[in-house]
């Protein structure tokens, strides 16, 4: 597959916002059905009929969509991204634990941003892949802003192969070209005089990236 927004293919962005388009699809249909459930459950309350609004409740909580996983963090971009890749990683019964403390408004660019988290989520989603089911799987995503740093760590479970060029380490995937996803992740990092540190352990591969923010002085009144 293609790297998300540097050179993600076309059938990848077609997935992609085909995820988005359904999501908020889904979103303005609850928003023009609730008004209707109100009213219904209004006149129950009104009508002192508890037994029918807690069975109507009961019933409308059922037919709800799955929330899990709708809201990671305050920026938007970088909230849907995660909403697609976490998405991804559970139907692939990947684990996915996600602490990403991401405010709205960062100095840095949304293309940037999703840029560093699109291509270490990828990264991450087809490493736990090649390990194959049931081979405890996971992924952890811990984002906090730190000062005026972004600190991002992507954690996640492999099958423990590896391999160095010189003294940099790379995926198995990236011995046939395909390591344009960590570049890219170093060359954003780069940019916002930040670094791309990647570790690994036997079944633990980890990518941490600091991108240095700079905020601009409120003029004076």
């Amino acid at each position: 597959g293609g790297r998300f927004v540097m050179s993600a293919d076309k059938r990848q962005l077609e997935q992609y916002y085909a995820f988005l388009a359904g999501h908020i699809d889904e979103v303005r249909r609850m928003q023009h059905d609730i008004l209707h459930h109100l009213r219904v459950m209004s006149g129950y309350a009104q009508a002192g009929d508890y037994d029918r609004l807690k069975e109507y409740l009961d019933a409308l909580v059922e037919q709800m969509p799955d929330m899990d996983g709708l809201y990671y963090c305050g920026d938007h971009a970088a909230n849907i991204l995660l909403k697609y890749y976490g998405e991804q990683a559970r139907n692939g019964g990947i684990r996915f634990n996600c602490d990403a403390q991401i405010p709205p408004d960062l100095p840095c660019t949304p293309v940037d941003l999703c840029t560093v988290l699109g291509n270490a989520m990828q990264n991450a989603v087809e490493a736990c892949q090649r390990q194959g089911r049931g081979a405890g799987r996971y992924i952890s995503l811990l984002a906090r802003l730190v000062g005026h740093n972004l600190i991002m760590e992507i954690r996640n479970s492999y099958d423990g192969r590896v391999k160095w060029d010189g003294d940099r380490l790379v995926t198995l995937k990236e011995e046939n070209g395909h390591g344009l996803g960590l570049d890219s992740i170093r060359h954003v990092a780069e940019r916002y005089h930040g670094y791309c540190a990647v570790s690994h352990t036997d079944d633990e591969f980890t990518v941490k990236v600091v991108l240095a923010l700079e905020w601009k002085e409120a003029t004076p009144c």
